[in-house]
């Protein structure tokens, strides 16, 4: 398959595939997660990219962000998930607080029928 070639169909666990692109151009059916600190206004790199083309950060906060929590917005025909996995920009995530928000990121995906998800490595 070429790097601008996209799966369609049905969604499956356990299917993934890994492609170089990037995820602020790709087309709007395909919904967008990435890790996020608690501190959502300090955020560096890729989350200041997000939060620089969708903002609503007042509507993440009104979700009470905190580390282990998946946070949801929907966002014309995708959705955009949030996975707080630190309290500040400073600290390591651990690894429950990553699993814990990998866990809430999918049963948000499944209650929301997502079909593309699209997350940086």
């Amino acid at each position: 398959m070429g790097p601008t070639e996209v799966h369609t169909g049905k969604a499956r666990h356990g299917v993934t595939t890994e492609k170089k692109r990037d995820l602020l151009a790709l087309p709007d059916d395909h919904s967008l997660a990435h890790t996020i600190p608690a501190s959502i206004r300090d955020a560096q790199g890729l989350a200041s990219a997000f939060r620089r083309k969708f903002g609503r950060v007042a509507e993440l906060q009104c979700q009470l962000p905190a580390p282990d929590k998946t946070l949801k917005l929907q966002d014309a025909s995708c959705y955009l998930f949030y996975l707080v996995t630190k309290d500040t920009v400073h600290e390591q995530p651990t690894y429950q607080d990553v699993w814990d928000a990998l866990i809430q990121l999918r049963e948000l995906v499944l209650e929301s029928d997502v079909q593309k998800l699209v997350m940086p490595k």
